[in-house]
């Protein structure tokens, strides 16, 4: 017997109202900061790059790997990190040697020239008409 041949189906589309919905924001190069625990100035990061132990911030000269600048860091916890394995560290804001070091950054999303609120709400009503 012969086995019958297997039909291939197509790609499903992309959903076109929600791309132009989306295409109001920049995605391309969206700009990754975090902001200093002791002035609160932003300080960019390249993606992929890591704060060193020695890097400190250019406005107020504050230590920038410490634990009030990492993503773990949380008063109300034991030791006041999220990471579990993480050792206890004194002075929270001081440098340290944390291997579970990771800066508490954010992702702004980059408005492109020329479009409005009104037009991004016009286009996120259309995606929910039938």
């Amino acid at each position: 017997m012969a086995k019958a041949a297997k039909q291939m189906r197509p790609f499903p589309q992309p959903r076109s109202r929600l791309r132009s919905l989306l295409s109001c924001y920049n995605f391309s190069m969206p700009d990754v900061t975090f902001a200093c625990f002791s002035c609160g100035h932003p300080i960019q990061l390249l993606s992929g790059q890591k704060v060193l132990k020695n890097d400190t911030c250019p406005q107020c000269n504050a230590d920038l790997h410490c634990c009030k600048n990492c993503r773990f860091f949380d008063p109300s916890v034991h030791n006041e990190c999220r990471e579990t394995q993480a050792e206890w560290v004194r002075y929270k804001d001081k440098a340290n040697y944390c291997d579970y070091f990771e800066a508490a950054t954010r992702v702004d999303l980059v408005r492109k020239l020329g479009t409005s609120a009104e037009d991004a709400r016009k286009k996120w009503n259309s995606l929910f008409k039938k």
